[in-house]
């Protein structure tokens, strides 16, 4: 029962934002309204919207940062990591970014690219579970690479 209001809540949200950025396009509320789209399971048009919003504001992390996440989530692991990789040239402390990545990182097989942002998120956080996890992951699949055979 409360999974059916809290749709029928997404949608409401859904609708008042993309109303608000109707009346408004140049706003950043395209950012909360994708965001919703996520929530709500709507990949695609969180792209769409994401992909106009940084028509605007070109260089926007947050928005750069989002449409990474939301590419990733459409099956398009080229165009999250060029997207993300661009936002940590300009914010190399981005968690969200590094997160991301080396969850991208990791499934193409570029460990060591993947242990490099995991290292990013510890040294900011020592205790992100899902750093350390994916990390320690790594550092093994590494270490078996180099025993001999």
């Amino acid at each position: 029962m409360a999974s059916g209001s809290k749709k029928t809540d997404n949608a409401a949200e859904i609708d008042r934002l993309a109303l608000a950025l109707a009346k408004e396009p140049g706003s950043k509320v395209f950012i909360p309204l994708a965001e919703e789209y996520g929530k709500a399971g709507r990949w695609e048009e969180a792209v769409v919207v994401l992909e106009d919003g940084l028509k605007t504001y070109p260089g926007f992390i947050t928005a750069m940062v989002a449409l990474g996440r939301a590419y990733e989530q459409v099956s398009q692991p080229v165009k999250a990591k060029a997207i993300l990789e661009e936002a940590i040239k300009v914010s190399p402390d981005n968690l969200r970014a590094h997160r991301t990545l080396a969850r991208l990182y990791a499934t193409q097989g570029a460990k060591d690219a993947a242990i490099r942002s995991c290292n990013a998120i510890l040294a900011v956080n020592s205790q992100d579970q899902e750093a350390l996890a994916l990390r320690t992951s790594l550092d093994h699949a590494v270490a078996r690479e180099h025993v001999p055979a």
